[in-house]
């Protein structure tokens, strides 16, 4: 499928990121946050990004500022991701917060709108089950900073569809990023393995 655009729910480190990676692969992108300042955060530091990306990795498209800007919006009302062709979510990692997230969303957004979680500590059947469409919503575990990371962590719940793994894998070839597809177990793979060595760092010292 196409990509026309992508609304991304959360501004904070890895909703910058993401919305980043996005426009510098042609991606329209819709940030959606609750704080208007965090909007202007976020949007600045998109463009400083765009700018300084390309310095950093040779690897990455050169966008200029101007161009970065016609593919953002940036908007506190949840209901401006409607007409995307794909959610990713990045609020705070607490489900009092994501579960209503989830649940307006799922009432404002097309059925067949996949919902990647970008999680990486809840569990995804978790996440799904808030929503009417479990089959669709799929565990997409961004590193950071998302536009210098070549790796996406895809964690499949007990329900997600061979269709849903599909469409975010066209999204992530779309960014230039090869996907790891792991199970719903707690951590994940990343962050399991790294907790471990920060335990063994911790008993060390």
């Amino acid at each position: 499928m196409r990509f026309e655009s992508v609304g991304v729910v959360g501004a904070g480190n890895i909703g910058i990121g993401v919305v980043t990676d996005l426009v510098m692969h042609g991606i329209n992108a819709i940030a959606v946050d609750i704080s208007e300042s965090q909007l202007e955060i976020a949007r600045e530091e998109v463009l400083q990004n765009v700018h300084v990306a390309p310095l950093v990795s040779k690897t990455l498209p050169r966008v200029s500022k101007d161009e970065a800007a016609k593919r953002m919006v940036f908007s506190t009302d949840l209901g401006a991701v409607a007409g995307c062709n794909f959610i990713i979510e990045n609020v705070t990692e607490d489900w009092s917060i994501k579960k209503p997230v989830y649940e307006k969303l799922d009432r404002i957004v097309p059925p067949e709108i996949c919902f990647g979680a970008n999680t990486s500590c809840i569990s995804i059947t978790q996440i799904a089950g808030a929503t009417r469409r479990p089959e669709n919503v799929i565990g997409v575990h961004f590193m950071n900073p998302v536009h210098l990371k070549p790796t996406v962590e895809v964690i499949r719940g007990l329900r997600t569809s061979d269709c849903a793994v599909d469409t975010l894998q066209e999204l992530t070839t779309a960014l230039k990023k090869e996907t790891i597809i792991v199970e719903d177990f707690p951590g994940f793979v990343s962050n399991r393995i790294s907790h471990v060595f920060m335990n063994e760092a911790a008993f060390t010292l």
